[in-house]
């Protein structure tokens, strides 16, 4: 068995509510003569683990440098400097030159590292570019067959594959006064590397189940849909995930059944209602005697007409103005007047639904006092 782990360079509380986490660990788990487990954070070695933390799940049962690779989902920015302490603390060698043939063969891929692997490269091996789905699974045969090869020739390997990056085969180019101009390749060709998806999903929803001990708190998050058609300008996720992709609703409530019968059913997209399917499915949820909730909504879709189908009330509706500039709006290519938000407010209030937050963004570019 190779062993193999999956880490996070944040803590086990929001590690384990990360769908892009779990899918990772579920398709690792999923290939043969893998032995995978999981790394965050707060789970250095030394670090004691709490009387919450289930064991051989938050800390690895091993030490991190005995593991042959060790593969890290990366989603924020506000990680980079725990990779670092991470690695230092395990005793691993956090610049990919200062590692030799004795040490993991350290991996990234993730949210943030699709928008932009240059702040971190040099601390990883490769760096994998594109859905999980889409790479990991030829990523994991082709290393079970390079695994007992020197490290260069793994690298080499490795990095023939579609999406996956190899920091050291780019080179940064500038002008005479020093201006960015783009990267060359290591022996002065092109070298692209071209993100990876599939064209639909499923049939596997990711998910998980974070269970705190308290049963008022215990939630069963999935994927509902993938990107977002709207295209604001602000948005990553709309442009890195495009196209907009939908898991069907039967997958979905497939995929429910397997939540402890004590959880919610946190239904998470960043366009939630523009899934064709979404009367079907909090319908199908309802059905099942599910509580659920809702991640936030844009203001141009009928939330309304959706959720007065549905028999469960939800106390909190989260939905994303962004501005309250008209012309700031415009501006994020998301057009909507302040009469139109009042409206969709009275109208979910009307709904049952108690609090109402607004998420808003500040200093966006244009903006001024008034």
């Amino acid at each position: 068995m190779i062993p193999v782990l999956v880490a996070y360079a944040n803590s086990p509380q929001i590690g384990m509510d990360n769908l892009g986490l779990q899918m990772v660990y579920r398709l690792a788990r999923q290939t043969s003569n893998l032995a995978v487990d999981t790394w965050f954070w707060s789970g250095l070695p030394g670090k004691k683990r709490t009387s919450g933390q289930r064991r051989g799940t938050y800390i690895p049962q091993r030490h991190p440098a005995s593991f042959s690779l060790i593969l890290f989902s990366i989603s924020y920015e506000l990680d980079y400097t725990n990779i670092y302490s991470m690695l230092k603390g395990a005793g691993i060698e956090p610049f990919s030159d200062d590692r030799d043939d004795r040490s993991p063969l350290i991996v990234a891929g993730g949210f943030s590292l699709m928008m932009n692997p240059e702040p971190v490269a040099p601390f990883f091996d490769l760096v994998l570019i594109g859905e999980a789905e889409a790479m990991l699974p030829g990523f994991f045969n082709k290393y079970r067959e390079l695994v007992s090869k020197k490290r260069k020739i793994v690298k080499d390997e490795l990095s023939s594959l579609p999406g996956v990056y190899m920091p050291g085969r780019l080179l940064p180019r500038y002008s005479s006064s020093g201006i960015f101009k783009g990267f060359k390749g290591e022996r002065g060709g092109n070298y692209q590397v071209k993100r990876q998806w599939r064209d639909e999903l499923g049939p596997e929803v990711p998910s998980c189940s974070n269970l705190s001990g308290d049963r008022h708190f215990a939630s069963f998050n999935l994927e509902v849909a993938r990107g977002c058609p709207q295209g604001c300008r602000f948005c990553a996720a709309s442009f890195i995930y495009r196209p907009f992709r939908v898991h069907s609703c039967q997958n979905i409530i497939n995929e429910t059944k397997e939540a402890p019968s004590n959880c919610r059913v946190g239904l998470v997209s960043s366009a939630l209602f523009a899934h064709p399917e979404i009367s079907q499915i909090i319908s199908g949820l309802a059905g099942m005697g599910r509580g659920f909730t809702l991640s936030s909504m844009s203001l141009n879709h009928p939330v309304e007409k959706v959720l007065a189908q549905s028999p469960v009330r939800q106390n909190t509706i989260s939905l994303a103005p962004e501005t309250g500039s008209r012309r700031l709006a415009r501006v994020i290519n998301k057009p909507y007047c302040l009469e139109e938000l009042l409206s969709r407010i009275q109208e979910v209030s009307r709904l049952g639904a108690i609090n109402i937050k607004l998420y808003l963004l500040v200093g966006l570019p244009g903006e001024i006092s008034q």
